[in-house]
C-alpha cells in the first residue's frame, strides 16, 4: 500500500484503467483461450504432439485472464477503502 496520497490515487487511476480494458474482454476473451486450447488438441491429436505444449498455455491463459480481474477489483477495493 503506498503511503503518499498522491501515490495511492495514481495506483488507483492505474488499476481502473486496466479494469476496464480487461471488463471489455470478459466474455470473448477466456472463450477465445479455451477455442484454442481445444483447437491446439484438435491439431496435437491430427497433427504433431508438439502442438501439446501450446493446450496449457491456453488454459492458463483463460485462467490467468479470470484471475487477474479478480486480483484488481480487490486491490482496488483496498486502495479505495484507504482513500
Amino acid at each position: 500500500m503506498p503511503a503518499e496520497p498522491a501515490v495511492r490515487q495514481a495506483a488507483s487511476g492505474l488499476i481502473g484503467a486496466q479494469l476496464v480494458h480487461l471488463d471489455r474482454q470478459r466474455r470473448w476473451a477466456p472463450a477465445f483461450f479455451v477455442l484454442m486450447g481445444v483447437l491446439s488438441a484438435f491439431l496435437a491429436i491430427t497433427g504433431s504432439p508438439w502442438w501439446w505444449a501450446a493446450v496449457p498455455a491456453w488454459a492458463l491463459a483463460a485462467a490467468g485472464h479470470l484471475w487477474m480481474r479478480a486480483h484488481l477489483r480487490r486491490r482496488a477495493a483496498l486502495l479505495s477503502e484507504v482513500s
